[in-house]
């Protein structure tokens, strides 16, 4: 008989365990699945639940609370031998009552990086997971030909293609520089960032940390016109390299301008001795113009209570 109840500690390796064969397009760090259960902003006991089957674990959820209104579920597993029995239906049904009980109004099941627990939210191969959600009332926020990716470069022998040379030369032709942040740079550049991109409060913050920091895990390239910010990309390295973000200020977009940043990142990191790179969260068709790997694609389902 199924059982559904509150996460326990001692549960926490078969949770990875599900996680990891049944979530195979993830990167799964336990870590990160310890820390939000010892978070008292997140973690909310009535809302991250496990499905038992006979001592098996069937199924894992987790739900927690943005602001006043909206909730977040950016967990749902549940296993091989349970997928096509109501173990899903019932762990998903219970936390949308939790939620509606708490005077909610809308749920969402994506991503959550508040949490700091789950970056990618359900890919859109998580087909099984996915019609999950859609039969209890859930809707698609995205289609398909419209979903972010992950990305994966090989650098390894990687060159700027003569298209993208062809275009930063008549970007340049036209006052346009391109190079890394210096340090002397970092104050106009987030007085860029604050002007420009004030509604991406992650790229903000990282910009903010970056200038008052200086971080030496990573770097920002940058397009300039006349001494003037107009773009930037921005490349991290935690344990492996990957472009963080690109933008563009709007009155200068599709002029190949983030697709120069991009590349020129590429070969900045491989002279820094990277041999790959992720492009994380991009749109889905980036992946032809860097003509990398999809690892992932995002998939963002809402539903109001």
């Amino acid at each position: 008989m199924i059982s559904i109840r509150p996460v326990h500690g001692s549960d926490v390796p078969n949770v990875i365990e599900l996680w990891r064969s049944t979530r195979p397009h993830d990167y799964v760090d336990p870590t990160k699945l310890e820390r939000f259960l010892n978070s008292s902003s997140f973690f909310l006991p009535e809302a991250t639940l496990v499905a038992v089957d006979d001592g098996e674990l069937a199924g894992f959820i987790v739900g927690t609370v943005r602001g006043k209104e909206e909730g977040r579920i950016p967990l749902l597993m549940v296993s091989r031998r349970h997928v096509n029995s109501p173990v899903g239906d019932g762990l998903l049904r219970r936390v949308l009552d939790f939620f509606m009980a708490a005077g909610l109004r809308r749920v969402e099941a994506g991503t959550s990086w508040e949490t700091r627990l789950s970056d990618c939210g359900y890919d859109s191969r998580y087909t099984e997971t996915i019609q999950i959600f859609l039969r209890n009332g859930f809707q698609k926020v995205w289609s398909d030909d419209e979903l972010d990716a992950d990305i994966l470069k090989d650098l390894r022998t990687f060159e700027i293609p003569q298209s993208v040379s062809d275009a930063r030369s008549a970007l340049e032709q036209r006052g346009l520089d391109f190079g890394v942040c210096t340090p002397e740079m970092p104050g106009s550049y987030l007085d860029f960032m604050l002007r420009h991109f004030a509604d991406y409060k992650r790229w903000c913050a990282r910009a903010e940390a970056y200038v008052e920091h200086d971080s030496e895990t990573g770097f920002h390239m940058l397009a300039m016109r006349d001494e003037e910010i107009v773009g930037f990309t921005e490349c991290v390295l935690d344990s492996d390299w990957h472009v963080y973000a690109t933008g563009v200020r709007s009155d200068m977009r599709r002029r190949k301008i983030g697709t120069v940043l991009v590349y020129l990142s590429f070969l900045e990191m491989k002279r820094r001795g990277a041999q790959e790179a992720l492009v994380g969260e991009a749109p889905l068709d980036f992946y032809r113009v860097v003509h990398g790997q999809v690892l992932r694609r995002y998939m963002v389902m809402c539903r109001n209570l």
